[in-house]
């Protein structure tokens, strides 16, 4: 009995020893932890928010399909008691600095992206890594690309391209900023400053491509451009003919204005150096040069052709004179107008003129003739003025320049051309009514004419003049004849 109490009493004793020391190694433990973790952890902020931030200082790597908001919540772990935010990429202040001033938000906006492949984050050096068609969006601003890095402590979005069989040996950027789209080999865009610096730039303007070597985009969306070429030719990356600018300002949707400049022509330059030009590239109807196009005709050689000057003299009228030459002696002089006035007429009058040299002189083939065209059309709003109306379709030409002097192929496969002018009028409250015609045809193959002098045709719709106009009673028989002319 005795024996019994001393061994249950020892028992109590051991297990009271047991229970005191892992009651102290376990806060040893968590001291340890605490301290580990501690060191683990960024340095904090002047002031701390409300919960600690526990983050894994470990890099992390994962590959995701579909969206990413850069300013959502962090991927690494969180305890279930602590807030999952990520103190790199939130919008939200999270401090202040001393003096009482408030830190400054990383960004203003919510950029998000997406990608096809994966998506590096680097915590510790801040920087988030994209893979395979990347596509990233902050505000107005996006950016496409095969590689894209966002620096978070520069603010920076770096973007090329990679290796594959196109013509440009790798897989370009595609930049968009307030609705204008620029293609790039490299780009460098600070989200603060609004710059950018981009390599091997090519954009569309109206009806011309200008591409760059070495570009600036300022804050205010103006370009400084390095190399640049201009041209209307689609194949920017070896254009047949463009104008070679040393250096130029670009003013998207306004003007270009440029330094020393000169033509180039099948990669041969020409010996004329302007030495500043403006080119204005509003999308607005504006009087400045037209570009030429450039290429080779098989009888006339090659072509420099369709340049010249354009007039806006207002809202309603306008001119387009251009010209071309050939280097085989030929020429063209070219005016056209078209006029408007909304809700009640249109058309268009155009002049053509055509030196054509063919073959050598002495030759039996040679030809050195001159042709001209005119046309001219016109036509009506119905709603203008029902009770009279005119149209033109005008084509006047002599015979041999749809065959020679054209540059439509219609035109060369025609073998007729027509021309008319027609004017109605009807008088209004009565059945009368009048029209004139006035009809020209032309055989090109013989050269045969035929005019038709203007026809004029009176007319007096079915009336009865018998009939009374208030009708009482039955309807007499001599109110039945009916007449018309």
């Amino acid at each position: 009995m005795i024996f019994c109490e001393i061994l249950d009493f020892r028992s109590i004793k051991y297990h009271l020893l047991v229970a005191l020391f892992s009651l102290v190694a376990t806060s040893l433990g968590a001291q340890n932890i605490a301290e580990e973790q501690k060191n683990l952890l960024p340095a904090a902020d002047s002031v701390r928010t409300a919960r600690t931030l526990v983050a894994d200082s470990l890099r992390t790597r994962r590959t995701f399909e579909g969206e990413a908001a850069f300013n959502g919540p962090d991927s690494l772990r969180m305890r279930a008691n602590q807030e999952s935010i990520d103190s790199l990429l939130t919008t939200e202040a999270d401090s202040i600095l001393p003096g009482g001033r408030k830190k400054r938000n990383f960004l203003d906006e919510v950029i998000s992206g997406k990608n096809k492949d994966s998506l590096y984050y680097d915590v510790r050096g801040k920087m988030v890594h994209i893979y395979e068609q990347g596509d990233v969006t902050y505000g107005n601003m996006n950016m496409k690309a095969d590689y894209m890095r966002v620096s978070m402590d520069k603010k920076e979005i770096l973007a090329y391209g990679k290796a594959d069989t196109s013509a440009y040996g790798h897989t370009r950027p595609e930049f968009t900023d307030a609705g204008s789209t620029y293609t790039m080999d490299t780009v460098t865009y600070n989200i603060d400053t609004k710059r950018a610096k981009i390599y091997g730039v090519v954009t569309k303007d109206g009806e011309g491509y200008l591409t760059g070597k070495e570009v600036k985009m300022m804050d205010d969306k103006s370009f400084n451009i390095s190399g640049g070429v201009y041209t209307t030719c689609e194949h920017t990356d070896h254009p047949h003919f463009y104008i070679n600018m040393t250096k130029a300002k670009f003013i998207p949707g306004k003007k270009i204005v440029s330094g020393p400049l000169y033509l180039v022509i099948a990669d041969v330059p020409l010996p004329l150096v302007v030495p500043e030009v403006f080119f204005p590239m509003n999308m607005e109807r504006k009087t400045g040069f037209i570009m030429p196009s450039y290429g080779e005709d098989a009888t006339r050689g090659f072509f420099l052709r369709d340049g010249g000057y354009y007039f806006s003299f207002n809202d309603y009228v306008d001119l387009r004179v251009t010209g071309g030459i050939y280097t085989l002696g030929s020429w063209e002089v070219n005016a056209a107008s078209t006029y408007r006035v909304r809700y009640k007429f249109n058309g268009s009058v155009g002049v053509n003129f055509a030196k054509t040299i063919i073959g050598e002189k002495g030759s039996a083939d040679y030809t050195n003739q001159d042709n001209f065209r005119v046309t001219w059309t016109h036509s009506q709003d119905a709603k203008y003025n029902p009770n009279s109306t005119f149209s033109a379709n005008v084509n006047f030409s002599t015979s041999g320049y749809n065959k020679l002097a054209s540059n439509s192929l219609s035109d060369y496969l025609s073998a007729q051309t027509n021309s008319s002018i027609a004017y109605s009028h009807s008088w209004k409250g009565t059945p009368m009514s009048m029209t004139a015609n006035m009809q020209y045809s032309q055989n090109l193959n013989s050269g045969d004419v035929s005019l038709s002098l203007p026809s004029v045709n009176f007319n007096v719709s079915r009336f009865y003049p018998f009939k009374r106009k208030v009708m009482v009673g039955k309807e007499r028989w001599y109110e039945k004849i009916a007449m018309t002319y």
